[in-house]
């Protein structure tokens, strides 16, 4: 849902999945710290930032709109998930398998970043995966799992999406699990809901 600009840009910020451009060595042009986006560390490949919905465009939350509104990083981050969880209602996310391959579709841009919402990969997604989680997470708006037990799972993502590269993630995780008991109904309670934010 877009943003009215009466509302708060950080209150509106969608936590955003997001590959780290490696440092090649280019000059790059100063920016001051307020004028950057706020980055938060995923991996050594990703990281996350927050986007907000403007409507016709997708803003990032900038390190003076924390200053401005007096949000802590670690508030926006609570914030980015709350509002993540709630895209998966209101953009119907969804399962869909393909052979031993899972797909998660929203209707664009957030798919990926879905990897950050723990609730779906230690409730939603179990049904799907009995053991550990093998993920690839090839552009925005691509999720596709299966279980790591599955040999051909990392390489047939690989094969549908050439562009893969380095951002398959094979994750051990015994906590990630999914079952589908809200799968795609945006009445359904919402983890991140519980967070203390001003």
């Amino acid at each position: 849902m877009p943003l009215s600009a009466t509302h708060s840009i950080v209150r509106g910020a969608i936590a955003y999945l997001k590959a780290i451009v490696p440092d090649d060595g280019t000059p790059a042009l100063p920016v001051a710290h307020a004028d950057t986006p706020v980055i938060r560390t995923y991996n050594d490949e990703l990281c996350v930032c927050y986007l907000v919905d403007r409507g016709s465009n997708l803003r990032y939350v900038q390190n003076r709109d924390l200053e401005r509104e007096e949000i802590s990083a670690d508030e926006l981050h609570k914030i980015g998930l709350r509002n993540l969880w709630e895209q998966t209602g209101s953009r119907n996310a969804r399962v869909q398998p393909y052979q031993n391959i899972f797909a998660v579709l929203m209707s664009g841009d957030f798919e990926a970043s879905l990897i950050l919402l723990d609730r779906l990969w230690e409730h939603d997604f179990r049904q799907f995966v009995r053991g550990d989680y093998a993920a690839a997470l090839p552009a925005r708006d691509v999720l596709a799992f299966c279980d790591s037990s599955f040999e051909e799972g990392p390489r047939s993502c690989a094969i549908s999406s050439p562009e893969l590269h380095r951002l398959v993630i094979i994750c051990s995780l015994r906590r990630f699990t999914f079952d589908a008991t809200g799968r795609g109904n945006p009445k359904r309670p919402n983890p991140y809901e519980g967070s203390q934010v001003r």
